[in-house]
């Protein structure tokens, strides 16, 4: 897809890097090595996300004051039309 449109690619990998896809050159570049990894990867490249987190943790407060906020400045209005 990204060769088809000629698009720069990011994709976050299981062992904890950042990759950058250069369509035009083919190039992938590392840009980080600290995103969140597997802890049942074996070639992990940092303890990043190894907390446990669950579903409820969620800040249903936050999402809703947020949604709320692009509601009243007509931000979600684009989505419908």
């Amino acid at each position: 897809m990204a060769n088809r449109k000629h698009l720069t690619a990011y994709v976050s990998t299981p062992h904890g890097s950042l990759q950058k896809y250069e369509s035009d050159t083919g190039k992938i570049s590392v840009i980080s090595n600290s995103m969140p990894s597997d802890k049942k990867d074996p070639d992990r490249l940092n303890s990043v996300g190894t907390e446990e987190r669950h579903f409820y943790e969620f800040d249903y407060n936050k999402y809703n004051s947020t949604i709320s906020h692009y509601r009243t400045n007509n931000v979600l209005n684009l989505f419908s039309q």
